[in-house]
């Protein structure tokens, strides 16, 4: 009975490696393909907060001195100062409005990858454990019936 739980002991330790094994490849998978890209996106998406806050800082400019323009007379220096903020507003819009779509599609298409990269990974893994252990079990069975034959009068 002794050799018989040593064994059993021993089989169910081979079937937890095997499966702790497969657990790191899977844990180095997300660690390789899916956190460095969503890393890569939480940087962008603070670049581009941070872009928007610049614009947003532009577009609050162009305002203030469009306002203060409108107050004074001396309109001819102030004109030339506030064309040029509006324009800087437009090119920054323009540039934004490019950068966003580019970021989106890329993000949606890089993401996507990543995220089937990595369903299809933990799938393989837990299939890998699953036959591990049916393997386990089914040599268990075997040795049971043949235990049973053994212990037949």
């Amino acid at each position: 009975m002794q050799d018989y739980v040593e064994q059993l002991s021993s089989k169910i330790c081979s079937v937890d490696k095997i499966c702790s094994s497969e657990t790191q490849s899977c844990t180095q998978h997300l660690s390789s393909v899916l956190i460095p890209v969503l890393h890569d996106y939480l940087l962008c998406a603070d670049t581009l907060k941070a872009v928007m806050k610049r614009r947003d800082n532009i577009q609050a400019e162009y305002e203030a001195k469009r306002e203060a323009m409108e107050r004074r007379g001396d309109q001819e220096q102030q004109e030339e100062e506030v064309q040029a903020l509006q324009e800087k507003v437009e090119v920054c819009n323009s540039s934004l409005q490019e950068d966003w779509s580019r970021w989106r599609s890329s993000m949606r298409t890089d993401l996507k990858t990543a995220l089937l990269s990595t369903a299809e990974n933990n799938m393989q893994h837990y299939e890998k454990c699953l036959a591990v252990w049916e393997t386990f079990l089914l040599s268990q069975r075997e040795e049971g019936s043949e235990q049973k034959e053994e212990d037949a009068p």
